[in-house]
């Protein structure tokens, strides 16, 4: 199956992250002590989990679409065992909703 990806681009989107908006450039807080502390063992293990189970848990209401970054097809629905080791692999991934 073949997704229009320039057509995805010109429609809304959202970015997922661990914090729930944007730190602004002024703020006096600790961002890069605390991004250093989430992206280091167990933390960072722990969101690449979450990250699997909201992508499961989505796949029940809505059909998705993954493509590994070295492949050339995207895979319609894929097996929830085969999506959870792409996620956690941590190899680059896309994936359309």
């Amino acid at each position: 199956m073949m997704v229009d990806i320039e057509g995805l681009l010109s429609k809304p989107y959202w970015i997922i992250d661990i914090l729930p908006k944007q730190v602004p450039a002024n703020a006096c807080g600790q961002y890069f002590a605390i991004e250093k502390h989430f992206l280091s063992p167990p933390h960072v293990d722990a969101i690449y989990r979450q990250f699997a189970n909201v992508l499961l848990k989505l796949n029940c209401y809505d059909d998705i679409m993954v493509l590994e970054s070295k492949e050339e097809s995207w895979i319609e629905n894929p097996d929830p065992d085969a999506l959870e080791l792409m996620v956690l692999e941590r190899k680059p991934l896309f994936v359309v909703l």
